[in-house]
């Protein structure tokens, strides 16, 4: 159920984004090919980092999210964590980054420094109402900007099965 549920808020997600970029593209919109104008096709990289199973899980959530709208393509880029953070840094610096990107909670602070994301509260049509206003506050908002919306919640924990270590 658990799995379900991040799934379900990925996709919403990846929807939000999706009409975000909809709404924002014009004919002029240059090598990301984010839309044509009459047909309202548009193209969307995605770029992330995990696991074999988290390639597969997020792959198979852009395809449920493709059944949802048809007329959005997402290219994903996907990697180990290993020279992820650097290589994300050099996309940015370039102007090469993809149009979504999965970043880690400790790089945010330097990566917002310069204009490279948008203020996400000011997108017209962008309701952030079904977030909770204090896990914004700690999560999304950098040099006074709401920049990213979580994709998930993640949580370190150790737990101790008493009857396996008893002896």
């Amino acid at each position: 159920m658990q799995r379900k549920i991040v799934f379900i808020g990925f996709i919403a997600v990846m929807l939000v984004l999706a009409l975000m970029a909809v709404g924002c593209s014009s004919e002029s919109s240059g090598s990301n090919n984010r839309g044509n104008g009459a047909d309202n096709k548009v193209t969307l990289r995605f770029s992330w980092w995990g696991s074999d199973g988290r390639h597969k899980a997020t792959l198979d959530a852009i395809e449920a999210y493709k059944k949802i709208a048809p007329n959005v393509t997402i290219e994903a880029e996907y990697q180990g964590f290993d020279g992820y953070e650097q290589k994300v840094k050099t996309q940015l610096a370039s102007s090469t980054a993809a149009d979504i990107i999965q970043l880690d909670v400790p790089w945010m602070k330097e990566l917002t420094k310069s204009d490279f994301f948008l203020e996400l509260s000011k997108q017209e049509g962008l309701s952030l109402d079904g977030f909770d206003q204090e896990f914004l506050n700690n999560f999304s908002v950098y040099n006074d900007k709401i920049v990213a919306l979580p994709m998930g919640v993640n949580a370190y924990a150790l737990v101790i099965n008493n009857s396996t270590f008893a002896a």
